[in-house]
């Protein structure tokens, strides 16, 4: 879940559009970023294991809730915003197995859908309001299976307890599995003084639930 990057990808064009302070912009991050990680934590199970990426999937909802709050929506409004995104929100890993690009708009797409969906409400084009608990909600449609949720993680101490303030820095912009690769070049270089014209190739092993590389 890349729950900032989402959140900044929405609020800073609506900050282009129209004067917004600096608390007002940190608030709606914060905002978009806790939603995204509580909708997250609703199962136990790993997101991947459906075929869900997570930061595509949930950042439209995140940025609902963060458009609605720079926007001074009423309550209303934002239910039937957050009921426009589930119909916009399922983002596929499939681009997994063939090393295709969709993955690398996920959060691009979630950002769009989020001013979509929010332009929806404001116009009093209704949406579902049981969209995430609902007999054809987001949970049951997109995890076709008898686990275990936690609806109750969404809300309870919303406000209150900030699960934001558990989330870790990315360290490089790039995928997680390249992490341990970079970490261990540059151990290298600093350890013996490795320039680049010195280096004929290098194997890079990632673990076998990663993406497809062509």
């Amino acid at each position: 879940m890349h729950a900032t990057g989402l959140a900044l990808s929405v609020c800073f064009p609506e900050a282009q559009r129209r004067p917004i302070s600096g608390q007002k912009l940190v608030e709606a991050v914060l905002n978009a970023s806790e939603m995204m990680i509580r909708l997250s934590i609703v199962t136990n199970r790993h997101w991947f294991d459906y075929g869900i990426h997570p930061t595509g999937s949930f950042g439209v909802f995140g940025g609902v809730c963060a458009l609605g709050k720079l926007r001074g929506l009423d309550t209303m409004q934002i239910v039937h915003a957050l009921g426009h995104a589930g119909s916009m929100s399922t983002a596929l890993t499939a681009a997994f197995e063939d090393g295709t690009s969709t993955k690398n708009l996920h959060v691009g797409l979630a950002a769009a859908n989020a001013f979509r969906a929010i332009a929806l409400a404001e116009q009093s084009i209704t949406g579902p309001t049981a969209v995430f608990e609902g007999k054809f909600g987001w949970y049951r449609s997109s995890v076709q299976t008898e686990d275990e949720r936690h609806y109750e993680r969404v809300t309870t101490e919303l406000g209150q307890e900030w699960l934001t303030e558990h989330i870790a820095t990315k360290l490089y912009p790039v995928a997680n599995p390249l992490m341990p690769h970079i970490e261990a070049t540059i151990t290298l270089r600093d350890k013996y003084q490795i320039t680049p014209d010195q280096v004929a190739g290098i194997d890079a092993y990632i673990k076998e639930r990663s993406f497809l590389t062509l």
